[in-house]
């Protein structure tokens, strides 16, 4: 394939005009994931280490979850012979969509963010007991010795991360009101938090499309929009009502769009988790050249070439 083919393999990859696009597309994003998550070693890992390496394949599964999606659904009443011909339901993949963001989104905030150990130790710490403080709330339904026993062993361990964070040298540099910003945190099952000049702020959802340096606004209100169609609100059972007349392909479009929003996503989160994980990049550099300017698209228009993965988009200039 000559730059001039290249050039436009890539043009019909970002702009995903067509379902046979998105599917395309969707083949190398698996081929990396997969091939990544078979050569992991968790030998000698720590957990924080782990739980990483575990995220990717979480990723790469709803990945392969959205690729069903992708494929339509369509019925047949092998009674009566009426037929329900296939469909995308852009409401499903919207719900979906908005899982997965939240997946990478707190991959960020918990392991890329962080610009020391202390922060990545307040940010792990936080993530974890936000699991087990939830999972405290069961306490009622236990039942038998070995539940009861995992109950108890989750309070030690929840005593233990706080002790861990109040004893880090950031927590005591904070004055009174920001310690009281973390304290608060672990009590509401909370850790999107950023540190900056000694000051702790909390983020919404929302707010980790800041959070995470993209640099154009096109995702600034997503979150939103991800939310607005995985809930039954009046006006999403309105639009849902009319995006399947015979004459009406809305939701073809609406489908691509949630998808190349999913391939943003993954884009960002591959140069993350390399980031963190630098000797995955033999496996970015084992793919093709077009593999890897695909991979790296999203990522550098939505961040800057500055944040490339490895600088292939100078090899077609």
């Amino acid at each position: 394939m000559n730059t001039d083919e290249l050039r436009k393999e890539i043009e019909r990859l970002t702009s995903l005009d067509t379902i046979d696009d998105l599917f395309d597309l969707t083949n190398i994003f698996e081929r990396f994931l997969f091939r990544v998550m078979e050569s992991q070693d968790f030998t000698e890992k720590t957990d924080r280490e782990a739980d990483a390496m575990t995220i990717l394949q979480m990723v790469f599964v709803k990945l392969l979850a959205a690729r069903k999606l992708l494929s339509g659904v369509n019925y047949n009443d092998s009674e009566t012979g009426a037929k329900l011909k296939k469909l995308i339901d852009p409401t499903t993949v919207a719900a979906h969509l908005q899982n997965t963001f939240e997946t990478i989104s707190m991959f960020y905030i918990v392991y890329v963010k962080p610009e020391n150990e202390d922060e990545r130790l307040i940010l792990y710490n936080l993530w974890v007991l936000s699991g087990l403080n939830y999972r405290q709330r069961f306490t009622k339904y236990a039942a038998g010795e070995e539940s009861k026993q995992i109950i108890k062993d989750d309070q030690e361990i929840i005593k233990d991360l706080t002790n861990q964070i109040e004893n880090s040298a950031l927590f005591k540099n904070l004055d009174a009101k920001n310690q009281g910003k973390i304290l608060s945190a672990i009590d509401e099952n909370e850790y999107k938090l950023v540190f900056k000049d000694n000051q702790v702020t909390r983020l919404s959802w929302q707010d980790t499309f800041t959070a995470m340096n993209l640099k154009s606004n096109l995702f600034d209100d997503n979150y939103t929009y991800f939310s607005f169609y995985s809930h039954p609100s009046n006006v999403s059972v309105f639009q849902f009502s009319q995006m399947f007349g015979s004459e009406n392909n809305a939701y073809a479009d609406l489908v691509k769009y949630n998808f190349k929003n999913l391939m943003v996503l993954l884009s960002i989160f591959i140069h993350d988790y390399i980031e963190l994980f630098p000797d995955r990049m033999k496996f970015y550099e084992s793919m093709t050249l077009k593999d890897q300017l695909m991979i790296d698209a999203f990522n550098v228009l939505f961040r800057g070439h500055n944040k490339s993965i490895n600088g292939a988009w100078k090899k077609i200039l």
